[in-house]
C-alpha cells in the first residue's frame, strides 16, 4: 500500500507544472507558496507567480480557492472546523491584501466539503461556537439530543466578514456521494470502504 506522500507525488506528475503543497495541521497559518514540492505547517498560501498549482488536500473540511483577477493574486485554503473558527479565512485575504489586493474584488470557490445535514456534532461542540458569539446558533440545528453543523455555511459567513461578496460555492456534500468523493466522517461510519483525500488547487497562467 502506498503511502500518502507517493500518492501525493504521483497526482502532482499527473497534474504537472510546478506544485505548492501544504502539510495541513487545522491551524490558522498562511505561507506564500513555493513553485517547487514543499510541505511547510500551514494551512493557506498565497501567491503572485504563474504557472504554480496552490493545492489544497480535503476529506470534508472545505477547500477553499481564492482568485483576483485584478491583483493576479490567489490562494487556496484548508478550513476545517478549527482554523474556519480560529480565523484561517480572515488571515488568508489579510495575506492577499497585503500582497496588493481589494476585498471586493476577491473572489472565493468553496470546493465540495460535507454539509450540514451531513454533520452531527455534540453538544461540547456547539457549546464552544455559543461561548464565542452567540450569532453562531444559526449555523447549527438541532437533532436527536445533537446538532447538525453548517460548515460550509459557517465559512461563508467568515468570507462575507473579511469583505468577500463573490462567493461561488459548488453545493457538494462529500458525505452523500460516495461514488465521486472521500470522506472522512464516512469512512468512520463504514471503515471497509476505500478512503483518501480530495484535491482541489488553483493556477495563475499567464
Amino acid at each position: 500500500m502506498e503511502s500518502a506522500k507517493e500518492s501525493i507525488y504521483k497526482v502532482a506528475n499527473i497534474v504537472g507544472a510546478n506544485n505548492s503543497i501544504l502539510h495541513q495541521i487545522h491551524s490558522n497559518i498562511v505561507v506564500k507558496a513555493s513553485s517547487d514540492l514543499y510541505f511547510p505547517e500551514a494551512d493557506a498560501q498565497v501567491s503572485n507567480e504563474y504557472g504554480v498549482n496552490l493545492w489544497v488536500l480535503t476529506a470534508d473540511c472545505v477547500p477553499i480557492l481564492f482568485y483576483d483577477t485584478e491583483s493576479k493574486i490567489i490562494g487556496s485554503c484548508h478550513a476545517g472546523w478549527k482554523g474556519a473558527f480560529s480565523g484561517i479565512i480572515e488571515n488568508t485575504v489579510h495575506e492577499m491584501v497585503k500582497m496588493g489586493c481589494k476585498t471586493d474584488s476577491i473572489g472565493a470557490i468553496i470546493a465540495p466539503c460535507i454539509r450540514q445535514d451531513s454533520y452531527e456534532v455534540g453538544a461540547e461542540f456547539y457549546d464552544k461556537f455559543i461561548e464565542e458569539s452567540d450569532a453562531y446558533k444559526q449555523f447549527f440545528k438541532p437533532k436527536n439530543e445533537k446538532y447538525m453543523f453548517d460548515l460550509p455555511g459557517f465559512v461563508k459567513a467568515k468570507l462575507v466578514k473579511a469583505g468577500i461578496n463573490n462567493v461561488h460555492d459548488s453545493d457538494i456534500d462529500t458525505y452523500t456521494n460516495a461514488n465521486k468523493w472521500f470522506s472522512f466522517r464516512r469512512f468512520t461510519h463504514n471503515p471497509t470502504e476505500q478512503y483518501g483525500s480530495i484535491v482541489s488547487f488553483i493556477r495563475m497562467d499567464a
